[in-house]
């Protein structure tokens, strides 16, 4: 079960800091190429890729129903993580610990917008 990091009672402060160690983290591991088409960091999604979003609606763009004249770039870094983890979404599974991005509770929010 994922639980949000503010279940654990922790403090702001520590909240704050977890939530910069992973955005270095995550900026420092951005030289990967995109798990599903295989673009480099900086280089434009393959069409069809799943992981490209919409350049408009900032959906998946393989299903969004846009046309995508302008690209989504690939920047080594999984869409939504940078987000989550500046609005300080951040989560585990409930026995390890391991802080990552809230990308579910990211999606939740951009839809109540």
């Amino acid at each position: 079960m994922w639980i949000s990091i503010y279940k654990f009672g922790i403090p702001a402060d520590q909240i704050d800091e977890i939530a910069e160690r992973l955005i270095a983290k995550e900026k420092a591991d951005a030289t990967q190429t995109c798990p599903d088409c295989g673009v480099k960091p900086g280089k434009n999604h393959i069409d069809g890729c799943d992981v490209a979003r919409c350049t408009t609606c900032g959906g998946q763009a393989i299903s969004c129903g846009h046309t995508h004249e302008n690209k989504d770039e690939w920047t080594g870094i999984w869409p939504g993580t940078l987000e989550a983890l500046e609005q300080r979404l951040i989560c585990c599974w409930d026995y390890d610990r391991n802080w990552r991005a809230d990308l579910n509770e990211l999606a939740i929010r951009s839809v109540m917008k």
